[in-house]
């Protein structure tokens, strides 16, 4: 097994671990603790904005990864095409 041909194998499992975790994030975001929402609304204020921002924080997060995730796929995907040749 040639270097090339590890590298893109690699290449596409750190991609896809990208997208799994990425999705993961995303959907913590989607659906956030009731009981903390709860408590931080009947604070109001400051911890409100401080829920949504860590919120809207993890969401980038999520979709930062799945970016990173399917980039890295998309590589390895074609090293791999290329080694086979």
């Amino acid at each position: 097994m040639t270097i090339k041909k590890k590298i893109a194998i690699l290449s596409l499992f750190l991609g896809v671990i990208f997208i799994v975790s990425g999705i993961f994030e995303y959907n913590k975001s989607c659906h956030p603790n009731s009981c903390i929402v709860n408590f931080s609304k009947s604070l109001g204020g400051k911890a409100s904005l401080a829920l949504k921002k860590t919120t809207q924080r993890t969401r980038y997060y999520g979709i930062a990864m799945i970016s990173a995730g399917a980039i890295f796929t998309l590589v390895g995907g074609v090293f791999l095409c290329r080694t086979k040749k």
